[in-house]
């Protein structure tokens, strides 16, 4: 092990950990609408990522408005579609 991977690892470790937690209380989460919590237990991105990078996607994803997740994923179809 080098010792740049070395001093990831608590950092490494930390991110993961505080991910777990937040897609845990998510899926535990009665207020959540079912279909979301079982996207979330079926979804690699959401519940077995490894990769650091991926989960601190995710929880920028999360942490955005409905709307500005709407905005997005319209954005991104009309882009996709040619529009």
């Amino acid at each position: 092990m080098t010792d740049s991977m070395a001093s990831e690892n608590p950092l490494r470790t930390y991110i993961s950990s505080r991910y777990q937690s937040c897609i845990l209380d998510k899926i535990n989460d009665d207020t959540v609408p079912l279909y979301l919590r079982e996207h979330y237990t079926e979804s690699p991105n959401f519940y077995t990522t490894e990769d650091p990078s991926v989960m601190v996607e995710t929880l920028i994803w999360l942490s955005r408005t409905d709307a500005q997740k709407k905005d997005y994923l319209q954005s991104d179809l009309e882009a996709y579609m040619g529009h």
